[in-house]
């Protein structure tokens, strides 16, 4: 679970870092709250009290609201039940899910479209996503600063048809894993079987580098990413939460 959590942070790095007797205050001028949430990986030495305290005045100075991602091994283990106590309201219910040993091939192409891929993000890509994440200009310019800032390897796939791009993903590598990223469909072709089609392709991919264990992080109010993601051999691994307190209006 700890291996998991620290690859996933590396797949979807906060642009600055503070550390906090061994968890990790991550901030990307609040474009989502995996960038911009406390990682309790380590148990630590402080006081609890004062850990949290601390990571509160850190938010505090950048004008956000406190944010801890929290999963069954967040340590301590009383984390959960004292950031309740003060106030922090849970959201963003969600899941952490592994295909184990895949070996999938070469899909057969999906009839009318083709896979394009680079080793390094592209003005395409980089349209395509904020278009289809209806960003605001601050956000998608985080959103690009996160995408080009990740350090392990990467792969960006586009689904591409005579109406331009209609799907998009991407993958990142480390450690014999294959971290599944921003699958998103194009609305007016929702339904087509296109997020199938480009979750095979980015298996594929994956497989040929040499990957043989996927993962990927689904919230629980997306149903229809949930099944997909079981249909292709995925299983829930462990939940995953935030614990939010509103500071700032």
């Amino acid at each position: 679970m700890r291996h998991l959590e620290e690859l996933s942070a590396n797949a979807w790095p906060g642009l600055r870092c503070a550390l906090v007797d061994g968890w990790i205050a991550r901030f990307a001028n609040t474009y989502t709250r995996r960038a911009n949430s406390v990682l309790p990986l380590a148990a630590g030495n402080c006081d609890l009290a004062d850990r949290i305290t601390r990571c509160e005045a850190l938010y505090q100075m950048e004008g956000q609201d406190p944010v801890f991602k929290i999963f069954p091994e967040a340590q301590p283990e009383d984390l959960d039940a004292e950031l309740a106590r003060r106030g922090y309201a849970r959201q963003g219910n969600g899941r952490m899910m592994a295909l184990d040993a895949f070996d999938p091939g070469r899909p057969a192409a999906t009839e009318g479209w083709k896979v394009c891929l680079s080793p390094s993000l592209t003005a395409g890509w980089a349209h395509f996503h904020a278009v289809n994440s209806d960003l605001d200009p601050r956000k998608e310019a985080a959103a690009k600063a996160i995408l080009e800032a990740i350090v392990p390897e990467r792969r960006f796939l586009m689904l591409e048809g005579s109406h331009g791009p209609a799907a998009c993903a991407m993958i990142v590598l480390e450690n014999g894993w294959a971290g599944i990223f921003d699958v998103m469909v194009r609305r007016e072709w929702r339904g087509h079987g296109l997020g199938r089609a480009i979750m095979r392709a980015a298996l594929a991919e994956a497989a040929s580098t040499g990957a043989r264990r996927s993962y990927l992080q689904v919230l629980d109010d997306n149903p229809v990413a949930v099944s997909l993601y079981q249909s292709l051999g995925y299983r829930p691994l462990y939940p995953y939460w935030f614990r939010v307190k509103a500071m700032h209006a």
